[in-house]
C-alpha cells in the first residue's frame, strides 16, 4: 500500500492542478491513504493480541472414582472449545501431568490446543 501511495503522489506532483486526471488522482490517493490507514490499524490490533499460551497442570495421581470425573471435565471444556480449535491432539493420560498449548488464530478464530 506505501508503495502505491507513494507512487500516487509522484504522479500527482507530474500533473497539471486543473486536468482532470489531477482530480481522479486525488480521489485514488485519498483511497490508497484509506487503504493504508485500515492496514495498519489491523496490523496494530494484530499486534497487540495473545498468539500464543503454554502451561502444564501437575496433580496427584487420582483415585480410580476420580477418574471418569476428570474425564468428563475434560470433554466438557474440549466441546466449549471446538467452535475455536483447528486440531485436537489426545495427551497422555498415564501421568499426573497435563500440558497444555494454545495457539490463537485471530485471521480464522481459532486455537490449536
Amino acid at each position: 500500500a506505501t508503495r502505491e501511495v507513494e507512487e500516487l503522489r509522484e504522479e500527482l506532483k507530474n500533473t497539471e492542478e486543473e486536468s482532470s486526471r489531477y482530480s481522479e488522482l486525488e480521489e485514488e490517493l485519498v483511497r490508497e491513504v484509506e487503504k493504508k490507514n485500515e492496514y495498519c490499524r489491523r496490523s496494530l490490533k494484530e499486534s497487540s493480541l495473545l498468539d500464543e499460551v503454554e502451561f502444564q497442570i501437575k496433580h496427584t495421581p487420582l483415585p480410580q472414582h476420580l477418574e471418569k470425573y476428570a474425564k468428563a471435565i475434560e470433554t466438557i471444556v474440549k466441546g466449549g472449545l471446538i467452535p475455536y480449535m483447528s486440531k485436537v491432539e489426545s495427551g497422555n493420560r498415564k501421568s499426573n501431568e497435563v500440558q497444555v498449548e494454545l495457539k490463537f488464530n485471530p485471521r480464522w478464530n481459532t486455537v490449536n490446543m
